[in-house]
Formats: C-alpha cells, sequence, structure tokens
C-alpha cells in the first residue's frame, strides 16, 4: 500500500526544512516560506537545533537553518552528511538578572567570569534546558568556567520557544 501511495504522488516530494524556533520568532522563516515559490512545495519542521540537527542526521531534513555550529559539525558535517555549510547569520547572547545582582555579573569581564560568579554566588541561574543552539552555547559557557551546575540555584525550565 505504501509502494502504491508513494507511486500515485502527482508532483515533487516537498523540500524539507528544519529550523528554529529563533528563526520563526525572527521572522525570517515567513520570508524565506514567501520568497519560495517553484516546485518542489516546501515542508518547514520547528525545533530545537538539536532536535533539528538529529533529524537531518538521520535523513529526515533536506536543509537546516539552526544556530549551534559546534552540533552542527558534530552531527552533520564531522560524519560527512552535509554536502555545504553556509553560515547565514550569528547568534548574539545577553546575561541578564535581577537588578540586585546578587552575583556581581554586571561587573563581569567576560561571559566565562559572569558564569563562575553566579555559581560562586550559587544565584539562581535558569536554563533552558532543551537541547536548543541556546543551551548548548550556554553548556558550553559552563564548561569554559569549569563549573558543573548544580541543584538548586541551576533550574532547567525546558523550554523550548
Amino acid at each position: 500500500m505504501l509502494l502504491m501511495a508513494a507511486a500515485c504522488r502527482t508532483g515533487p516530494a516537498p523540500l524539507r526544512l528544519g529550523t528554529t524556533y529563533t528563526v520563526q520568532q525572527s521572522g525570517a522563516l515567513a520570508v524565506l516560506e514567501s520568497l519560495w515559490t517553484a516546485p518542489p512545495p516546501l515542508a518547514t519542521v520547528i525545533a530545537p537545533s538539536g532536535q533539528v540537527l538529529h533529524a537531518a542526521a538521520n535523513g529526515d531534513l533536506d536543509v537546516v537553518i539552526t544556530h549551534a555550529p559546534a552540533l552542527e559539525q558534530r552531527l552533520l558535517v564531522g560524519p560527512g552528511h552535509a554536502l555545504l555549510r553556509c553560515p547565514l547569520a550569528a547568534s548574539r547572547f545577553a546575561v541578564v538578572g535581577p537588578a540586585a545582582d546578587p552575583a556581581r555579573v554586571a561587573t563581569a569581564a567576560t561571559a566565562v567570569d559572569a558564569f563562575r560568579r553566579i555559581a560562586a554566588a550559587t544565584a539562581p541561574f535558569v536554563s533552558r534546558g532543551d537541547s536548543s543552539g541556546t543551551h548548548v552555547k550556554e553548556l558550553a559557557l559552563w564548561r569554559a568556567a569549569g563549573v558543573t551546575p548544580a541543584p538548586g540555584w541551576y533550574l532547567e525550565s525546558g523550554a523550548d520557544q
């Protein structure tokens, strides 16, 4: 039955694009989708970077737009799954917190220094905890700071949007 259904397809298979909530929420995805007018049709999947990249590595996506270069390298480029990698944009991150600034983050020289201060002060830190590009970057900063986040002050929201 599946072979018959596939054989009866009337048009080309869609181009499967995987991207992140960041790209969707920025408005860039809507612009890209509006510019896509020729066959094959575009089928879009929106998820955290880690999920998008795993799907692409499994062959479930044709094109990806993510913001997790280390994961892109590990899951697609290194194993030879990526035919072409084109840097498109860059992400910028900010460490924000309460006005009282219990960890003195405002005077930290670097993000790594800010993370060390947060850990030393056991100041609450809310992580996405979701395999998104943002979460991957956060984990790299903790590693660079030489800190293993601990329960009590480190909270994972699991937010994927």
